[in-house]
């Protein structure tokens, strides 16, 4: 045989090997549940777009270096944000970290003494708990940097303990690194870990024995404390922790152990729950940690008010996000996010973003330059003009001014970037005024009992929207200048001096008023009416609405209707819905389908009668009124008529039990569709299974399904 007719054969078999190959992938893809299209454009259109922004041709015309400005201009103004930030929040713990290093330090190394009392640090880090991880990675990375090797660590939360066995396997499971299930008792136990140069498949003690860990600290040259932190103190049991806190007091004696627990609650309330005798085995110290209300002050200050910001967060969206921040979360990189999602919103929607930080020729789009013009603020303005040259006289100069900016693009984007420094500029004298609320509020104790005080995200929409000029607390404020004593006045002349610089505008009004001689002064009322009036003047003279600014819809987002549905969705409306009124989620169903309780899923059918219930259902009556409305009535002769539609069985939808029903069906079928149908409400957190008593001396008990407290439901 010829080799060329044996390389022939070779390729035929490979090529019946290949296709024999690729019909079995065919069976496989058969009966796959899920597929990723990968288009055929695919890599042509990632070199084209290498960004998640699209183009906006709905509103106004895009190409692609325009989307790609509003792309990099983002990503540039925000990064820096995000820089900012950043160190915001390490800077929010870095004196209570300080702190507690000092304390690590500093406490007392263990003696041979077995009275020795044991090193706790109770770190009050307030009834926020979303903070406290924040605050423990930064103490673990402090730890790690500045006292590795010489300090081990074991973090502890309340899942990971839910008894003292737990408790003392997970400190030596962190500190050991030891991996064997020796507990042969409790083998639902997890495995701990281990190095393996510490593996002895010879020691049969149990996990949680503290003697294991006594071993591996005697073969620790470098190691001099073993420090404990439990993150969420008050979410132990009240026995877990005073029991473990006395196992680790019994073995000071050998171990050098130093205990940090994280306190949500005060120091009394924490005490009321750790009995004397543990009382008497500690040796506490107490930190506090800075609120976050003042992280939040700076970050008005920092951030939303700084050059770097891309944009500025109008009255009602900060008022949006600042009451979610007091009422549910208190939780500052919550906050953050929420303020990064709205800028991200403003660039990635509006095509008028480019005009935040417009390269050079692009922003000279004659569709762009339209849209600027058909702004209201624009408009406003426009308007605002001919209203005042009607009043005072026409003046052609100022037509001519008008007509330029409607006809010439050069003379529309001169004038928009001075606007633009105008906005900023304002900006700035509106934080200083903020500053200078909030020195006056500290400068006496007066002030105190007769005004509420506002922190600076109060005032932040106020100032913003231009109301708090004409404002009540504006008025008791100037009032309170007018009636100052005169040590209230040189601590307020103390405080301007710490939190302004020589290049603000309140240091040239402090000049001005000369307060160092108001002592020797005998007109001392009319010094204060000289105060109280120039302080009236600025803030009146600052305290404009920022809306009243042409194009200030470029630099302002206030849409604060969009991100209330994105941050806080409504969950129990958007369950009702799809309940009551399935059609609008499946789109196979119509209307006709929606009256018939047979064709709609069954948790549909059986929400439906849950609404008509009490807080208390009978399990059977329930089971025979679902059935009744599958089954349909029951005529006066007994025979059932059906009224069960058969639905097509080319449709794969996810309702499984109401595809496959047929016209007829026994009480059999019934009870499973049933059971399906309360298992997923009581899923879904409608209701939960429950008994009552026939009577009073009656042993037997009545199934029944109780509502739980949904309102209006």
């Amino acid at each position: 045989m010829d080799f060329r007719d044996l390389s022939c054969d070779s390729k035929k078999r490979s090529h019946d090997y290949v296709a024999a190959d690729e019909e079995l992938v065919s069976d496989r893809n058969a009966h796959k549940t899920a597929y990723i299209i990968n288009p055929a454009d695919k890599r042509s259109r990632s070199r084209s777009r290498r960004h998640p922004f699209i183009h906006l041709n709905d509103s106004i015309p895009e190409n692609a270096d325009q989307v790609l400005s509003r792309w990099t201009s983002y990503i540039q103004r925000m990064t820096k944000v995000q820089t900012e930030t950043d160190h915001i929040l390490d800077n929010l713990d870095s004196s209570t970290v300080t702190n507690v290093i000092k304390y690590l330090r500093s406490a007392s190394s263990y003696e041979e003494d077995v009275y020795t009392q044991l090193p706790v640090g109770l770190i009050l880090a307030g009834a926020n708990i979303s903070d406290h991880q924040r605050l423990f990675n930064s103490l673990c990375k402090r730890i790690e940097e500045s006292l590795s090797g010489s300090i081990v660590t074991a973090v502890l939360t309340s899942r990971d303990a839910t008894n003292v066995r737990d408790f003392m396997r997970k400190v030596i499971s962190e500190l050991v690194k030891q991996q064997s299930v020796d507990d042969i008792d409790e083998l639902i136990a997890p495995a701990s870990t281990l190095t393996r140069a510490t593996v002895d498949n010879s020691d049969k003690r149990l996990s949680f024995d503290l003697d294991r860990l006594v071993d591996w600290f005697k073969g620790q040259t470098l190691v001099e404390k073993i420090v404990i932190i439990v993150q969420d103190a008050d979410g132990f049991d009240n026995n877990l922790l005073p029991d473990a806190i006395r196992i680790l007091h019994a073995y000071r004696k050998r171990l050098p152990f130093i205990l940090l627990l994280g306190v949500a609650t005060t120091l009394p309330v924490f005490n009321s729950k750790i009995p004397k005798l543990s009382l008497r085995m500690m040796d506490t110290e107490c930190f506090d940690v800075l609120q976050s209300d003042y992280g939040l002050t700076r970050l008005v200050d920092d951030v939303l008010l700084s050059d770097d910001m891309p944009v500025i967060l109008g009255p009602n969206l900060f008022k949006s996000l600042i009451r979610r921040y007091n009422n549910n979360t208190k939780n500052l990189d919550t906050f953050i996010s929420a303020v990064q999602y709205a800028v991200m919103t403003h660039f990635f929607a509006n095509p008028l973003s480019i005009f935040c930080d417009p390269p050079t020729g692009i922003a000279r789009s004659n569709d762009h330059i339209m849209a600027l013009r058909s702004l209201p603020s624009f408009r406003n303005y426009v308007a605002r003009r001919l209203k005042d040259m009607d009043e005072k006289g026409n003046s052609n100069e100022e037509l001519e001014q008008l007509h330029s900016l409607l006809s010439d693009s050069t003379e529309l984007l001169a004038f928009f970037k001075q606007q633009k420094r105008f906005l900023f500029n304002t900006l700035k004298k509106k934080l200083e005024a903020m500053k200078l609320i909030e020195v006056l509020q500290n400068s006496g104790d007066v002030f105190a009992s007769t005004i509420v005080k506002q922190s600076r995200a109060e005032l932040y929409p106020e100032v913003i929207s231009g109301k708090l000029s004409s404002s009540s607390f504006l008025r008791d404020l100037i009032e309170f200048l007018a009636g100052m004593n005169r040590d209230t006045v040189q601590n307020f002349n103390s405080l301007i001096d710490q939190n302004f610089d020589s290049r603000s505008s309140i240091k040239k009004l402090q000049k001005e008023w000369h307060i160092e001689e108001s002592s020797e002064n005998a007109q001392y009322g009319v010094f204060l009416t000289r105060i109280s009036s120039s302080l009236e003047k600025f803030f009146k003279e600052t305290l404009l609405p920022l809306t009243d600014t042409p194009f200030c819809e470029v630099h302002v987002i206030d849409a604060s209707t969009l991100y209330e549905d994105v941050y806080t969705p409504l969950y129990r409306q958007t369950i009702e819905n799809a309940l009551m009124k399935p059609s609008s989620y499946l789109g196979k169903l119509n209307e006709q389908d929606e009256s018939d309780t047979v064709n709609q899923p069954l948790v549909c059918a059986a929400y439906s009668l849950y609404r008509e219930s009490g807080s208390l259902i009978n399990i059977y009556d329930f089971w025979q009124a679902f059935h009744q409305s599958l089954s349909g009535d029951v005529n006066k002769n007994g025979d059932r008529e059906d009224s069960v539609a058969v639905l097509d069985k080319a449709d794969d939808r996810d309702y499984d039990a109401s595809i496959n029903r047929r016209e007829s069906f026994d009480k059999g079928q019934s009870v499973a569709w049933f059971c399906k149908a309360v298992n997923e409400l009581r899923y879904l957190g409608f209701v939960k299974e429950s008994s009552t008593k026939k009577g009073p001396a009656s042993r037997n008990t009545v199934g029944v399904l109780q509502k739980l407290a949904w309102d209006g439901l």
